[in-house]
């Protein structure tokens, strides 16, 4: 045999190998384990033809032995799970070609059609050994086999899959690539099945996350790849996703496969990182996602895309430039993302382009492959000069000398051109005159200036040197720097009002001031203006202007505004186009003499700075009314000042912990259910006189908290007003659909509440829901369940009485049950009716059972008449209700039914106007059918359609599936609703590796309503009373 060549490794190995695979097939089915001599050599040909085209290895087969065969039927296949040693084809000589085994799943159709699945195929290699192990060898090999067909193999560690069939066992593969990279990752096909699951984990992530109001919906995968990290026991996963979002709300009942795309919202491109222990269920998990973990928007990925695109436009024929340039822009965006992230096991952070070492067809997954990056070269160099500036710039770090800032417009600067700047020098008077125009002086702007400056100190001899600026615009300078500063200083109160915090802001400096004429026809311009700015001590609901001198410590603010104004009156009405801020760079500090006495930053952890904030708290504590002990929750800011001593100033967030008043250990929680109010701990130190007890005092807010942008319980607020306003869209669609009218607008807000109430019964019965059943809004939403009872249900248990005669049980035929059967494919059921606002569903019952009775008598199916029983049934109760037992007694007193097209229906309790000589059908008795579901399925495959009594209350919002509530909120004893019993069937779900058998039940309340009219139950365990009450008439 050829497998006795293998070694000690090897051995061990296909252990394993075989033990996956059996372990695969018992989570499957119950495979059975056969000889070699009853698998077909046609299989074993064509399983080695498809392993030649398909090996994960990339190498062809001379032949190969079988090692193991298990069968499994499953009609119309046979499945045949094959094991193979194989013996490679070496490409070279020099080659190293060890044997393999392989396993794949080969199946073949009743009619002698054969199939390989070639994402079955799972391939090992064999280290050779020495002969002298052959008979030890040979021994294993048997003790494995002997194993496998017991399915008793035991593992060190326990192989588990996963609910989806897709997720296969992953075995690694060894490369045979000389670049093989171990622990590198590899990619996969995106349009594999078992990648579907990863989606949907992402989506249900993002949805939770509230990254939108809307759905989330996956558009496509992009890119997979595969790694198992050095060191560690678990598969890394990344995909690159297309998502985009849907029309539908996050708290909607709808399928997102039902939810369109919003076309007008860009789609996102998602780098999203699972971790996974395959041997473990439920394992897998999100651990980097860039479309939610970033909440900085300069840090995001650049990964919008319009869907209007070229990359998102119909597909045109294959061109291979296309593929090209949409994978470069992927790569662009899988770049940025690792910048961000820097993955391990795939940094991409600096390539230009990712090389795979061998390409494969798409449709197959790619074996281990080492990703080649073509880094790009080192900068260039800067030359000499841009050095000794360079070294320059450092040298005055360490001293305090003022540093011009150049500035550049923030926006709008023209295109870069190149001008020759010549040296200043000395010219007479007369030319000086004749440079300027219309007599008027030369002006030198700000630009101008620094220009100069610059030009002097960076060319000695005069010398005419080449510069590139930006090329100004019609924009001038502003003309004076008082209006400037005036005007700055009007734009920064509208930015107050449109940030976040609520501290005004103090202009520090004017920094650069453009402007350009909107229009040459009026006098309205657009000044671009660059402002340092620094928070105050006010608040922005404060009028007075005392307080904006006191700058608060900490970081100053670069501002640019784009402010629109008149030219001549640009203090009147300036409007704030636009703006953005951001925290002044260490590199723009303009280097200041220190005031002498001036407050300075000071280190937070400084011990004596967390003993100052302790005594301001237990001063803060002394006076605090409530009855929990208050917290420091976050240091702010702390400065220090040179006075007769020393006073800090620290500032400090103050809330409520979850522990008693006067608790002092450090399990105590920062309470949610109190605001945070903002408090300055001032500290005078003067240890001469206070001997380290300094004073301390405490400022804070008058009784106001901290005020967040949001507001406290922002996210139950918005949870709430989109509830509300999914259902005002549901209730408008419902009035549409239905065509429902309210005679005035009060009628109309009851409506809306009793719909409201309804939506979160429908949410219980969903939630509750042990089988298929989908519920949802129906024509009844809008009624309470005393309305919906008294209209459309009708039947009425109460009136049978102890003193009637029982009917006889029929008699169950002992017949072998078919796994499904339905009398509508017979010709035996009428369509679907409906009752209307009238409680006679006992009425439509009754007939709808005789209708079958007659049907499979005598051939021939009649509509028969339900306003009869309604009008001239005096043992029932009309609109008001009814029992199929005393219905069965008033049609043999009547004489017979009529058909409906003489005795039609008008949803009404009116005057009997019943005419024995249009009798078209006649009973002559009723029969009580068994309680036993088993033995009422034998019933109606033999007798016919059954009549029934139920409880409706699933029923109500009831939309498809197979229903089957809890009985606590459908209880078997409440029956309430007269039915028909005309099938049953069995759903197979493989995915969960169950069956559920159910009954076809035909309703009164027309097509429109459930499975176009029919509901299907649970049939087995007495689901909502369905076996309580069954009955038939005996037609003449």
């Amino acid at each position: 045999m050829a497998a006795s060549r293998v070694g000690k490794t090897g051995l061990a190995l296909l252990l394993l190998f075989l033990s996956c695979a059996a372990a695969q097939l018992r989570v499957d089915e119950a495979p059975v384990n056969v000889p070699f001599s009853s698998v077909s050599s046609l299989l074993v040909q064509s399983a080695l033809n498809s392993l030649n085209e398909n090996s994960p290895s990339r190498h062809t087969y001379r032949n190969g032995d079988l090692i193991s065969a298990q069968k499994l039927t499953q009609p119309p296949y046979v499945i045949y799970r094959l094991t193979l040693n194989l013996e490679p084809v070496c490409k070279s000589t020099e080659e190293n070609c060890p044997r393999e085994a392989c396993t794949l799943v080969v199946r073949q159709h009743e009619q002698g059609v054969i199939d390989v699945l070639n994402d079955s195929i799972q391939c090992m290699e064999l280290q050779p050994q020495s002969k002298q192990q052959n008979a030890q060898d040979q021994e294993v090999i048997e003790n494995i086999e002997k194993q496998i067909i017991n399915q008793s193999i035991s593992l060190d560690h326990e192989v588990q899959t996963s609910a989806d069939h897709n997720d296969r066992p992953f075995i690694a593969v060894r490369a045979t690539q000389s670049e093989y990279c171990p622990g590198c990752p590899y990619e996969l096909n995106p349009s594999l099945p078992g990648l579907s699951a990863f989606g949907n984990q992402v989506m249900q992530s993002m949805d939770e996350a509230g990254v939108s109001d809307f759905k989330h919906k996956l558009i496509s995968i992009v890119r997979v790849t595969r790694a198992v990290p050095p060191g560690t026991n678990v598969v890394q996963y990344q995909l690159l996703m297309e998502i985009g979002e849907s029309n539908c709300l996050r708290t909607s009942l709808i399928e997102i496969a039902e939810c369109p795309l919003q076309s007008n919202l860009p789609i996102k491109l998602c780098l999203v990182t699972f971790e996974e222990r395959p041997w473990q269920s439920g394992s897998r998990k999100i651990t980097r996602n860039n479309c939610t973990d970033l909440l900085n928007t300069d840090n995001e990925v650049s990964a919008s895309v319009d869907p209007k695109s070229p990359l998102f436009e119909p597909a045109a024929p294959y061109r291979e430039d296309d593929v090209s340039t949409k994978t470069e822009f992927y790569d662009q965006i899988a770049q940025e993302a690792q910048e961000v992230f820097r993955v391990p096991y795939m940094d991409v952070s600096t390539k230009d382009s990712v090389v795979v070492a061998e390409n494969t067809d798409a449709a197959k997954e790619l074996p281990h492959s080492k990703i080649i990056l073509d880094r790009v070269e080192e900068k260039e160099k800067p030359s000499k000069f841009a050095e000794k500036m360079k070294e320059f710039d450092e040298f005055l770090e360490d001293f305090n000398i003022p540093i011009r800032l150049e500035t550049t417009s923030p926006k709008y600067q023209g295109v870069p051109v190149t001008e020759e700047f010549i040296i200043a020098e000395r010219v007479e008077d007369k030319k000086a005159e004749e440079q300027t125009t219309d007599n008027e002086p030369l002006k030198l702007t700000d630009d101008d200036i620094v220009d100069a400056e610059q030009t002097e100190s960076l060319v000695q001899n005069p010398t005419v040197e080449t510069v590139v600026r930006s090329k100004r615009s019609s924009g001038k300078a502003l003309d004076s720097k008082l209006t400037s500063r005036k005007l700055a200083v009007k734009a920064v109160e509208l930015l107050d009002d449109l940030d976040e915090d609520d501290k005004r802001k103090h202009v520090i400096d004017v920094i650069d001031s453009r402007r350009e004429r909107q229009d040459k026809d009026n006098s309205n311009v657009v000044v671009y203006m660059t402002v340092e700015v620094a928070a105050t001590d006010c608040s922005e609901k404060d009028q007075g202007t005392e307080c904006l001198d006191e700058v608060l410590p900490g970081p100053t603010q670069i501002c640019k505004l784009d402010i629109s104004t008149n030219e001549k009156k640009p203090l009147q009405s300036p409007k704030l186009l636009h703006w953005s801020c951001r925290n002044k760079q260490k590199s723009e500090m303009r280097y200041k003499r220190q005031l002498v006495g001036a407050p300075t930053n000071h280190n937070k952890d400084d011990p004596e700075v967390q003993r100052y904030v302790q005594l301001g708290l237990e001063k803060y504590t002394e006076n605090y009314q409530g009855t929990n002990q208050p917290m420091i929750s976050n240091i702010k800011n702390v400065s220090v000042q040179v006075v007769s001593g020393l006073l800090y100033k620290i500032q400090t967030d103050i809330g409520v912990s979850t522990c008693s008043k006067g608790t002092v250990t450090g399990d105590c929680q920062l309470s949610q259910d109190h605001g945070v109010e903002e408090c300055v701990i001032e500290a005078w130190s003067q240890p001469w006189m206070d001997k380290g007890n300094p004073k301390i005092t405490v400022k804070c807010g008058q009784n106001r908290s901290k005020r967040s942008l949001r507001g406290q319980n922002y996210s139950q607020k918005m949870l709430q007003q989109s509830r509300q306003l999914k259902e005002e869209i549901l209730f408008h669609e419902f009035m549409g659909k239905y065509k429902k009218m309210y005679h005035n607008e009060e009628e109309k807000k009851m409506r809306f509440q009793i719909f409201k109430d309804n939506l979160n019964l429908i949410e219980e019965l969903q939630r509750n829901e042990k089988g298929t059943g989908r519920y949802g809004v129906t024509q009844f939403t809008d009624l309470t369940k005393a309305e919906f009872k008294a209209r459309h249900l009708g039947l009425k248990p109460t009136l049978k009485s102890e003193n009637d005669i029982p009917m006889p049980m029929a008699t169950i035929p002992d017949i072998e049950l078919p796994s499904d059967f339905d009398w509508r494919h017979h010709n035996v059921v009428t369509p679907v009716k409906d009752q209307g606002s009238c409680g006679s569903c006992w009425a439509f019952s009754v007939t709808g059972n005789i209708e079958g009775q007659y049907a499979i008598k005598h051939g021939e199916l009649l509509s028969l008449s339900e306003q009869e029983l309604v009008d001239c049934d005096k043992l029932d109760s009309g609109c008001n209700g009814g029992l199929p037992d005393t219905a069965y007694r008033a049609i043999e007193e009547l004489g017979g039914l009529e058909l409906e097209s003489d005795y039609p229906y008008d949803a009404e309790d009116e005057k009997c106007h019943f005419n024995k000589n249009k009798v078209k059908v006649n009973i002559v008795s009723g029969l009580n059918i068994t309680s036993n579901e088993t033995q009422m399925a034998q019933w109606l495959v033999k007798n016919g359609p059954m009549s029934i009594g139920i409880n409706a209350n699933a029923m109500q919002f009831y939309i498809g599936g197979v229903s089957h509530p809890f009985h606590f909120l459908c209880s078997p004893d409440s029956l309430d609703h007269g039915v028909l019993i005309v099938g049953y069937g069995v759903k197979f779900y493989p995915i969960f590796k169950k069956s559920m058998p159910y009954w076809i039940i035909k309703n009164s309340w027309g097509p429109r309503w459930g499975e176009q009219g029919y509901y299907r139950v649970y049939r087995g365990d007495g689901t909502c009373g369905v076996n309580k009450m069954v009955t038939s008439a005996v037609v003449a």
